[in-house]
């Protein structure tokens, strides 16, 4: 829920002009990423920043194949699906 901060890590890039962090990379032990999390988790602000920066709408969680569209439903987040 730390949108500022997401924000800043989101806007990091290296030497070379390349992010610094991956908007689609998947956690190790959750096995999805970021904004499958802020669907799930109900967070608003989270999601819009994340999809703004790219993120894949269309991810597929590593452990279930399910999309964050998924999650958003799943847990009754109306505004997020």
């Amino acid at each position: 829920g730390d949108v500022v901060g997401l924000t800043a890590m989101l806007n990091q890039v290296d030497d070379d002009g390349q992010a610094c962090l991956n908007v689609d990379g998947i956690h190790a032990v959750l096995r999805y990423t970021a904004l499958h999390a802020a669907a799930e988790f109900g967070q608003l602000a989270t999601t819009r920043v994340l999809v703004d920066k790219g993120a894949d709408v269309n991810a597929r969680c590593a452990r279930a194949e399910r999309t964050p569209l998924f999650y958003a439903a799943q847990h009754r987040r109306s505004q997020i699906a």
